[in-house]
């Protein structure tokens, strides 16, 4: 009978024993917790924080590019640089003795983008442009002259340029470059005015039955109407001269225009400028006015190129590609001559 009790003592204290460990385990977990954790980092590198329950507790990184170190009672993070455009995620393991927490880290991708166009156009004036430069990262910025002072304001970049007094375009290279991220872009400024354009050039251009044709014009700024002429294009006809409104750096050539006299025999007709489409079907009964406007670019080999673009439509949506004088002969509009794919060079 005194060996049966005996028995039953130690049964009851084993249980008892196995189940007081079964709460202090329930209890040291439960215990062990992340009070705060900064653990969201954008591309560059930066540090963030951890504050758990246990200050002593142990912390491991599961990828290189995170570390941890101590600072009194916080787990401080540190991120490398992330230079890949995709966001990148590991996790961190607390260890207290013996419970474990993980803790998501991300790190968001790195970018360097140029928002605005590669090539700026600006007048002779004194004048400030802005730039969209969206950049995770510190960058360079280089102008190729003296004239241009960049200044960055966030994701704005600041072309501060100074007045041409040359007389003459001119142009300036802007490089920009990340070198974390390794890439780079260029924008060109250029500086002019319409005056500037004036003068001389080398015109080629097509005629309506395809044949390149090439002539040595000139270029008039009449000041007092505001308007642009282009004599010497047409070598048949000589007394043909376009014109064209003039507009800060650009002047475009608009339809329904009347452009002056042309003589054929003892004929005296009224001239008028219209517009034609790509495949050179002229559209004189168009009601509305279309322009074919210049853009100005310096080639590679450095000479200066005027091109003339559809700046509009006709009412059915084909662009303007093209331009004719047309005469009216008693009451009737009759084409003269057409030319398309209209460009300058000098």
């Amino acid at each position: 009978m005194k060996k049966m009790k005996r028995t039953r003592i130690i049964l009851c204290a084993l249980a008892a024993g196995f189940l007081g460990a079964g709460c202090a385990d329930d209890a040291q977990e439960a215990a062990f917790g992340i009070l705060e954790a900064r653990l969201n980092f954008d591309a560059p590198a930066s540090r963030g924080y951890v504050l758990a329950t246990d200050p002593a507790c142990t912390a491991t990184a599961a990828d290189a590019w995170c570390t941890v170190s101590r600072s009194g009672d916080s787990i401080i993070v540190s991120v490398t640089d992330n230079a890949s455009i995709e966001s990148r995620h590991t996790s961190l393991t607390l260890v207290s003795g013996g419970v474990s927490r993980q803790i998501p880290v991300s790190q968001s991708g790195g970018y360097f983008r140029l928002e605005s166009d590669s090539v700026q156009h600006t007048g002779d004036s004194l004048a400030t442009l802005t730039l969209a430069v969206s950049s995770a990262f510190d960058y360079e910025t280089v102008p190729s002259a003296s004239w241009v002072t960049c200044t960055r304001d966030g994701q704005t970049l600041r072309l501060a340029v100074e007045s041409n007094r040359t007389g003459a375009p001119r142009q300036a290279d802007i490089s920009l470059s990340c070198p974390t991220m390794g890439k780079a872009f260029r924008v060109s400024l250029l500086q002019y005015s319409v005056d500037d354009l004036m003068g001389s050039w080398t015109a080629s251009y097509t005629t309506n039955n395809g044949q390149p044709q090439t002539a040595q014009v000139t270029l008039t700024h009449n000041a007092a109407d505001s308007t642009v002429s282009l004599s010497g294009l047409d070598q048949n006809y000589e007394s043909i001269t376009l014109k064209a409104d003039a507009d800060k750096q650009q002047f475009s050539f608009a339809t329904g225009m009347f452009i002056g006299f042309l003589e054929r025999g003892s004929t005296t007709y009224r001239i008028y400028q219209q517009g034609a489409t790509g495949t050179h079907e002229v559209r004189p009964a168009e009601t509305r006015t279309l322009h074919y406007g210049s853009l100005f670019s310096v080639s590679d080999e450095g000479k200066q190129v005027l091109a003339f673009q559809s700046d509009s439509t006709f009412t059915d949506g084909a662009s303007m590609e093209g331009i004719a004088v047309m005469a009216d002969m008693n009451g009737q509009m009759r084409s003269v001559s057409e030319y398309y794919g209209l460009q300058l060079t000098r």
